[in-house]
């Protein structure tokens, strides 16, 4: 259990690492100067990262509902394949939502926020839930971004 605990801390950490170097770095070397944000590109990105937070969330809870599907098996049944695998892909699925809530925590998103008023593009990993907006937000935020 100690193991598994340390894991999840050391991938959480990670993870915090990863998405500030991804907003220390400017994506060109001739980066727009700093000006204000329009409101509705704020609510736009505020946007991406609740949905992040919310898939992040269904995501960890559907896991945990899987081990512990797991979990009663292996008490009622004793240990088996099954089982195991679905202990396994359970918790697998608990980690990701857990790195899943540190990427998209709100002092994350206040960091996006700060550096997209400084001229820095919008993270990768921010960028991949552009699809999932409405149509209508998405032209206006894919517009005011990435002139």
């Amino acid at each position: 259990m100690k193991l598994v605990a340390f894991s999840l801390l050391t991938l959480l950490t990670c993870a915090e690492c990863a998405a500030a170097q991804e907003i220390s770095s400017p994506a060109s070397p001739d980066a727009v100067s700093a000006s204000s944000l329009p409101d509705s590109v704020r609510q736009a990105v505020h946007q991406l990262f609740k949905r992040g937070r919310l898939y992040s969330t269904i995501g960890g809870l559907s896991g945990l509902l899987v081990a512990s599907s797991g979990v009663t098996y292996v008490v009622r049944d004793g240990v088996g394949w099954s089982s195991g695998i679905d202990i396994v892909l359970g918790g697998s699925a608990v980690a990701a939502s857990a790195m899943g809530k540190a990427r998209y925590s709100r002092r994350q998103e206040r960091k996006v926020l700060s550096a997209l008023e400084q001229g820095y593009p919008l993270p990768t990993y921010v960028a991949e839930l552009v699809p999932l907006l409405p149509k209508r937000n998405r032209q206006m935020i894919l517009s005011s971004l990435y002139k």
